[in-house]
């Protein structure tokens, strides 16, 4: 579970692409089914965001989802919108969540997820 997320603006024009990322290492052999679910402050959630981690590999997922999801349209984050992330795999994986701000200064924010 990653309860803070606030997609953050561009940032200035040449500098370091603002952004927030979901990191996925599967250190297991086999593929990890990934299922991200997506909460906000004023509507239903969005279930069920469906990734594959390949074996022994690393899945850095930015927000907004990049368009080779299919989930990408309807699992868009707006900027400065509250939202939460919930991730659930098949086999046991490590998710670590951060963010780059790039105004009004450069700030970078990671943590790792609680689990229940």
């Amino acid at each position: 579970y990653f309860p803070d997320g606030d997609r953050p603006p561009a940032g200035p024009d040449g500098g370091p692409e603002a952004h927030e990322s979901l990191m996925i290492l599967n250190v297991c052999a086999r593929p990890a089914t990934i299922d991200i679910d997506l909460y906000w402050t004023d509507r239903p959630p969005v279930l069920g965001i469906r990734v594959v981690v390949p074996g022994e590999r690393v899945r850095g997922l930015r927000v907004p989802w990049h368009d080779d999801s299919a989930d990408a349209g309807r699992a868009a984050v707006p900027v400065r919108e509250q939202y939460a992330l919930r991730v659930r795999s098949d086999i046991p994986v490590i998710c670590q969540y951060g963010r780059l701000e790039a105004v009004p200064a450069f700030a970078l924010y990671t943590t790792m997820g609680f689990t229940r």
